[in-house]
């Protein structure tokens, strides 16, 4: 017995193991035929004892089967979602490069139709300017000849 056990354990074990003494000697005085149904019913229950330690080694063998499995199912799920992302990465990176050299494109036709617009512009104003100095004579020459009624209907 073990040195650690209080002093009410081990009384109580004492007591236990001096009823296990008098049922064998009860059961050895009885008679062979009753020793041997003891033995017998000892038996069946080491077997059945050993029965449900046997069942609990499969049951925890099957377990782990199941674990070990589901462990490469995931660890192949696992690389299979690395792969994905890996795919998902280039295919953003790529987005992001046509997007760019898109919008390259697009400043720059931009800017150059500015440009031209501002060319246009200046063009515009010139004549603009022109127009002005071609007609400037002209409507005074035209408001000489011209009586003060037409010059007042606008004729």
């Amino acid at each position: 017995m073990s040195e650690s056990l209080a002093d009410a354990d081990l009384s109580t074990e004492l007591l236990t193991a001096t009823e296990a003494d008098a049922e064998d000697v009860a059961v050895m005085t009885a008679g062979p035929e009753a020793a041997v149904m003891v033995v017998a019913a000892s038996l069946r229950s080491l077997a059945d004892a050993q029965r449900a330690i046997l069942n609990g080694q499969q049951a925890n063998r099957d377990l782990i089967g199941v674990v070990v499995q589901d462990n490469f199912n995931l660890k192949a799920e696992n690389q299979r979602l690395r792969d994905r992302m890996l795919s998902l990465e280039r295919d953003l990176t790529e987005l992001r490069r046509r997007d760019e050299a898109r919008r390259e494109g697009v400043e720059a036709r931009m800017q150059a139709a500015e440009a031209a617009v501002n060319t246009l512009l200046e063009q515009v104003q010139r004549l603009q300017a022109q127009l002005r100095t071609l007609t400037a004579p002209r409507s005074a020459a035209d408001s000489r000849s011209k009586g003060f009624l037409a010059r007042l209907l606008g004729d």
